[in-house]
């Protein structure tokens, strides 16, 4: 196997609201704090316990959007999708993602960092396809799914699997 393998997918997206702990990314980057609390410290566990909450558990994501091109900050969200319309707790933040055709790129790859250039790794896969991202609906995402990604041990040994979404549109479209 090459350092990472790259496939691509396009699915009918189905609006969600996005639940989690916030940070605002900027000249700094507070997001491996953000996840580690989120992992560490009982966010995952209480994520999960909320009502509304879709499958598949163990899942988790990274939302991004909300560029700010005079500040150059973005927004910064660890958690998971849920039903619309769920409520959210004090302290938690939300987006609600709304129906749209999603491409997600899956790298594979012998190292947990394949989110590094997943973006760009993503678009040249999506346009081999016939796809272009569509900017117009304001975020991506990084998603871990657990069966392929968390519940695996980062040994050098063992394939994992990193997914990359990102809303998308056949070219010419």
């Amino acid at each position: 196997m090459k350092k990472f393998e790259v496939s691509f997918e396009a699915f009918p997206f189905e609006p969600a609201r996005f639940i989690g702990k916030k940070c605002v990314v900027g000249k700094d980057s507070p997001v491996k704090q953000l996840w580690n609390d989120f992992l560490v410290n009982g966010g995952k566990e209480f994520i999960d316990s909320l009502p509304g909450r879709r499958p598949p558990f163990g899942d988790y994501a990274g939302w991004m959007g909300e560029y700010n091109a005079q500040t150059k900050e973005s927004t910064y969200i660890v958690g998971a999708f849920f039903e619309p319309g769920s409520l959210v707790p004090d302290r938690y933040s939300y987006r609600d993602t709304p129906a749209c055709l999603m491409g997600v790129g899956k790298i594979r790859g012998k190292t947990q960092h394949l989110e590094r250039g997943a973006h760009n790794k993503t678009v040249k896969a999506m346009q081999a396809e016939g796809y272009e991202p569509d900017y117009s609906v304001g975020f991506s995402m990084e998603y871990y799914p657990y069966e392929q990604y968390g519940a695996v041990e980062d040994n050098g040994e063992n394939v994992l699997e990193f997914h990359y979404y990102l809303p998308c549109k056949k070219k010419g479209i």
